[in-house]
């Protein structure tokens, strides 16, 4: 059974992002009709998707360790890196996608990009949320 607790730690969402990446992969180069010239498509569907995955498993520790504890350096890692990777991702997106929607022949490609920037932001914005709040003296 899938727990929705895991869903609220970076990890959980960088592996939820992960999932999606590869999945919006997947869905150009369908979209394309399979076509050779869209295997570019999957290939950084993969690419980001097996990047993200990483970051994910290097912060997923439970419970989270706090500083000078072993783990610690990994988790503090695989959180910042996943922080990046929206960060990244997104404009590149967004740039993609506004040259695809240049080209009638391409629209298609262009929804998928702007729903995959939408996700990355998506993602991005959880995992601040998710920043632990300095406490009051």
């Amino acid at each position: 059974k899938f727990e929705l607790l895991q869903m609220k730690t970076v990890a959980g969402i960088l592996y939820g992002y992960a999932a999606f990446l590869l999945v919006g992969g997947v869905c150009g180069f369908a979209a394309s009709g399979f076509a050779a010239k869209a295997k570019t498509s999957l290939i950084v569907g993969v690419a980001t998707a097996v990047v993200t995955l990483g970051c994910a498993v290097l912060a997923d520790i439970q419970p989270v360790p706090k500083k000078g504890e072993t783990g610690f350096k990994r988790w503090m890692i695989g959180v910042h890196l996943g922080l990046l990777l929206p960060l990244l991702f997104t404009p590149l997106f967004i740039w993609r996608a506004i040259k695809a929607y240049a080209v009638p022949d391409k629209v298609y490609l262009g929804n998928l990009l702007a729903v995959l920037s939408a996700g990355s932001i998506l993602a991005l914005y959880l995992m601040v949320k998710l920043k632990p709040k300095k406490q009051k003296k």
